[in-house]
């Protein structure tokens, strides 16, 4: 059985305004120009405007940087996003964004938070080792040596008697 050819179904489109938006896309000047860029006499253009039709696939193939959705749709990607919410719901997002914008803030600071508090703790470490050795050499001192106590139990014994006594 031989396989029956495809018919392709033609829909009527607004190819003018396709056109239009495609001229300013690829930031032609003018038909003649967009024609130069596609590949294609200015009566291809011309026919493309009376039928309602273009050949989607020669725009494809040469208009490789530009925004389809915006081509065939003249809406552009935020007009798309939106489209079909209610008001509160955009609220709705909106204010989600800001308030995950303000927590993304808030733990950056909470980072450089802990971030400073790891250092005063080292810090605090170092002062407290540095204050048990200065109370150890306070305490060292506030001891008399083992030969300054035994000069000054003899420096007792042999001091002179008290006058009068």
């Amino acid at each position: 059985m031989k396989a029956k050819p495809v018919r392709r179904k033609k829909v009527r489109i607004d190819a003018v305004s396709i056109i239009e938006r495609l001229r300013t896309s690829t930031e032609c000047e003018s038909d003649a120009a967009l024609c130069r860029l596609l590949g294609v006499d200015t009566g291809v253009l011309s026919n493309w405007k009376r039928r309602g039709t273009i050949d989607i696939n020669l725009v494809l193939s040469k208009c490789v940087d530009v925004d389809y959705n915006y081509i065939l749709t003249g809406k552009k990607p935020q007009q798309i996003a939106s489209e079909g919410k209610t008001k509160d719901q955009l609220e709705i997002e909106k204010a989600l964004v800001e308030t995950c914008g303000k927590f993304l803030g808030q733990q950056e600071m909470a980072a450089q938070i802990a971030e400073k508090y790891g250092e005063l703790c080292k810090d605090f470490g170092a002062l407290r080792e540095q204050i048990k050795q200065v109370e150890a050499e306070n305490e060292r001192l506030r001891q008399p040596t083992q030969s300054a106590k035994a000069g000054m139990s003899t420096a007792y014994l042999r001091s002179p008697a008290v006058p009068g006594g």
